[in-house]
């Protein structure tokens, strides 16, 4: 059950990442054409679409290499955030760099815009994904429970580090120790 429940929130985040570079990627072209940058080169809204789904495709990929979808977790989820954003960078600079390469024609301020919305939208995503599955219900249902010997520094360190990572699937619940203080 919890195998299943690993594996059906990977490809969650994975096709919610694919969506919001995708949609990311269309409302850039929208915002391009509306403000009138490029009036003399207007491109097909298929070719649009073409484009935007090769970059998706590109970004998850790198993003999935990198280890962004993995269990572990760190504290506010920075670790995951950081490979987001490095990523979309990787996936964006080596894009630009065929598309320069294969002289293609395709808007540069439309890339620009998309890798710029992509990564605000996918970090405001993946700190709102952290902090919701850290507070299911349902989810800390299936989460494994632990008691953590010894209630000291090091202990006390171990329950932070712990709490604060919901990717673990660990949920440390108390303190065992034989010190009376």
């Amino acid at each position: 059950m919890k195998q299943i429940y690993r594996s059906l929130l990977l490809s969650s985040y994975l096709v919610l990442d694919f969506f919001l570079i995708l949609i990311a990627g269309l409302c850039s072209n929208l915002f391009y054409l509306y403000l009138g940058i490029g009036k003399q080169a207007v491109y097909p809204m298929i070719h649009v679409i073409q484009i935007c789904l090769l970059i998706s495709s590109i970004s998850v990929t790198i993003m999935f290499v990198l280890g962004t979808y993995s269990r572990e977790s760190s504290l506010l989820n920075v670790e995951e955030i950081k490979r987001t954003v490095k990523g979309i960078t990787l996936s964006f600079l080596l894009f630009s760099t065929v598309l320069v390469l294969i002289s293609h024609q395709f808007p540069r301020y439309v890339i620009v815009f998309t890798y710029i919305s992509s990564s605000v939208l996918l970090v405001i995503s993946k700190t709102f994904l952290y902090h919701f599955l850290s507070r299911s219900p349902y989810i800390q249902q299936l989460q494994k429970k632990l008691i953590i010997y010894g209630a000291g520094d090091l202990g006390q360190d171990l329950f932070r580090a712990i709490a604060n990572s919901p990717k673990l699937g660990i949920i440390p619940i108390g303190f065992i120790d034989d010190n009376p203080e």
